[in-house]
């Protein structure tokens, strides 16, 4: 068993970029226990609608704690996650600057859309992922977002000794990385893309992923392998 981080390929450059932003977003708030305003970063359900007169809420920014807590019970509560600064639904934006030329495309390092191609040659691998369509104006091509949920753990040993614990309260982890370990016992069966979740920044794939991008050629993808203990 092998498993591989997923990032953009650092010596490739596009003509065009992605400018837009998932329609809602859980607020930031303050935790009463550990007494940090903060917002998670990572934590992205596109396929997820918010409905209710509550919707107009989920906005960028930062809310008192009870405010925090009756905002997320909104929330569906099948999602494995839910933190501070969690997004929701699709994206809302345009693609600027040029024609999309490469086959993965990435708003954020830990946001990632595919054109077409891509979602052709990988269908086998994403069969148990969400694929939600965006509002992209300006793409004369398609493009998909993957939905990628947090479904594993890190080992302990991947952080900073004693750089602190995850808060019971408001799940703020405060650790800071040193190099990603995947605890083997966490790894899901029958998924090929997910996050860590106690370090949500980071998309970790399956072998079998690796395989089909590089069967197909595809472009701007790079894999490190990841440890697992």
């Amino acid at each position: 068993m092998k498993a591989f981080r997923l990032v953009s390929d650092g010596r490739l450059s596009a003509k065009g970029y992605i400018k837009g932003e998932h329609v809602w977003c859980l607020p930031g708030a303050t935790c009463p226990k550990c007494k940090t305003t903060w917002g998670a970063a990572g934590l992205e359900y596109p396929a997820t609608t918010i409905h209710g007169k509550s919707a107009n809420a989920f906005k960028s920014g930062v809310v008192d704690w009870k405010t925090y807590q009756r905002l997320k019970e909104a929330v569906e509560t099948n999602l494995p996650l839910i933190l501070p600064g969690t997004h929701f639904g699709p994206i809302i934006g345009s693609f600027q600057g040029g024609p999309v030329e490469l086959d993965f495309n990435w708003l954020r390092p830990w946001t990632l859309l595919v054109r077409s191609k891509a979602r052709i040659e990988l269908a086998t691998v994403l069969r148990e992922q969400h694929l939600v369509e965006p509002q992209i104006k300006g793409s004369r091509e398609s493009l998909i977002e993957i939905q990628i949920e947090p479904r594993c753990q890190l080992h302990p040993q991947s952080f900073v000794a004693d750089s602190g614990k995850t808060c019971e309260t408001c799940g703020r982890n405060p650790q800071r990385l040193v190099q990603p370990i995947l605890e083997q016992d966490s790894i899901p069966k029958g998924i090929h893309m997910f996050r860590p979740r106690n370090f949500l920044t980071i998309i970790i794939v399956s072998q079998e992923f690796v395989e089909a991008c590089n069967g197909a050629r595809l472009t701007n993808a790079e894999f490190e392998e990841i440890p697992i203990a």
